[in-house]
């Protein structure tokens, strides 16, 4: 990961200040410091290398080829005697905590309003939404989301009204940590559900360690959720809670909503007012939750209901993680951005609004990280296929075996299922486009670390 600085913090001894270190060096250091990276490969003259200790490599080995590439400074927790002239060190007794506590301190410094959302699904475009409303905010680009890619957007964010910070979590202990160091005065938790659960051991873990987004945040800042996590029980939370759904029991309520091949339409209800016609591109209870909480937050943060109409059309426009478009007469959905149980659910859901009266087809590939609960997840998200009446299953990878044989244990014709393994790639296009109708609606939808774009690419080859 890397960042570009701007003033002050280019300035080397309020970079050590923000740090909490006292930097050392020897000969004629650099004035100026252009950036931070935590990968010696992507490092730049001119920056400042943080050795991170990690779970498979210790940074502090590679700090020679970081200042081989230019490397103005270091943050380590080594000694620092060996590595060389004229580049300032900042010394640490842990490279990650240092760097949290820069963030929180150049949080202060700023005064911003953080807003900061967490969840399981759908926190990413959420993030991008809220970031329109308010009016073009700092937030964190791509996955920079981590205890490491968190506090590096933070540190690369001008001085504004508004931040928006992207919180993923992966371990226990972890949202803790950047939610003390980020101190939101705003917490958006968009669901919880069983992403990265085989990290956690049980879902129950997993939903106190999301609920721990509020730890940090400021007594007179407000937590919004969606309805349906109303009885999940927050004890003694520092906060006022919101919340956004259908029905009685929301403080905003979504109301009017209507789905189909163009999308979602609704408008929000609440106690001093409302925002009508909210538009958003992807059907499906994710896309309502984008647009019930991001509203939320500008409700909050005393956005008019055109300006939030407005930030929400912006948003729609913006490059998303599902990606839909048309090959010849078919229509895909693409999104290889991730995958979990709730992630696959919702993108079922919206092939299912998008295909209208086109044949409904699904490529799912592996969902990672779910560690025991794997098989019967993945069973449970066969039958799910089955129960929403897709037509064609196609699954990619040796975990979703396990949907096809949930899809066939559920009732889905044994005929309209096939399975195939990473490298057949070309075998599983050939079959698709053989069996399934011309204008079909294609879903494509796996972890990641699948690659399941090298299965798209096979099947648009076959049109050119």
């Amino acid at each position: 990961m890397r960042i570009d600085l701007r003033e002050p913090l280019c300035e080397p001894r309020y970079l050590a200040e923000l740090f909490g270190v006292v930097p050392k060096a020897r000969g004629i250091p650099a004035t100026r410091i252009l950036g931070i990276a935590t990968d010696s490969k992507e490092v730049r003259s001119g920056d400042l290398f943080l050795a991170l200790r990690g779970e498979k490599a210790d940074g502090s080995a590679y700090i020679p080829l970081a200042i081989a590439a230019g490397a103005a400074a270091i943050l380590t927790a080594e000694p620092c005697d060996a590595f060389g002239d004229n580049v300032w060190y900042f010394p640490c007794e842990c490279a990650e905590a240092a760097l949290l506590s820069a963030a929180g301190a150049w949080r202060d410094r700023c005064g911003a309003t953080v807003i900061a959302v967490t969840g399981s699904a759908g926190k990413t475009t959420t993030k991008e939404a809220i970031a329109c409303i308010l009016g073009d905010a700092p937030h964190n680009e791509g996955n920079y989301n981590s205890t490491v890619g968190m506090p590096l957007s933070v540190l690369s964010f001008p001085k504004s009204k508004f931040w928006v910070c992207e919180l993923g979590i992966n371990h226990v202990g972890e949202m803790e940590k950047m939610s003390e160091a980020l101190r939101p005065d705003i917490g958006v938790i968009t669901n919880i559900g069983n992403a990265h659960v085989g990290n956690f051991g049980d879902l129950q873990i997993l939903q106190s360690e999301k609920l721990k987004l509020s730890v940090g945040m400021r007594q007179t800042g407000s937590l919004i959720m969606p309805l349906a996590l109303k009885n999940i029980g927050i004890s003694a939370p520092p906060c006022r809670i919101f919340y956004v759904g259908e029905g009685k029991g929301a403080d905003l309520a979504l109301e009017n909503i209507v789905m189909g091949t163009n999308g979602i339409r609704c408008d929000l209800r609440y106690k001093n007012g409302e925002i009508t016609n909210l538009v958003w591109p992807i059907p499906g209870s994710v896309g309502c939750g984008v647009l019930g909480l991001a509203s939320a937050v500008g409700v909050l943060c005393g956005r008019t209901a055109e300006e939030i109409v407005q930030g929400v059309e912006k948003a729609a426009r913006l490059p998303m993680h599902t990606r839909v478009c048309t090959k010849g007469e078919m229509l895909f959905l693409e999104d290889h951005y991730n995958s979990s149980p709730e992630a696959c659910l919702g993108a079922l859901e919206a092939l299912c609004h998008l295909s209208g009266k086109r044949e409904r087809v699904a490529v799912l590939g592996d969902m990672l990280e779910l560690g025991e609960h794997s098989t019967s997840l993945h069973d449970a998200l066969g039958r799910t296929v089955c129960a929403q009446g897709i037509e064609y299953l196609f699954t990619y990878g040796k975990r979703a075996e396990q949907i096809a044989r949930g899809a066939r244990e559920a009732g889905m014709s044994p005929s309209r299922i096939f399975s195939f393994t990473v490298g057949e790639e070309s075998l599983l296009a050939q079959t698709l486009l053989k069996c399934v109708a011309a204008d079909a609606a294609v879903l494509f939808k796996a972890s990641r670390a699948m690659r399941m774009e090298r299965v798209v690419e096979e099947v648009r080859s076959c049109f050119e």
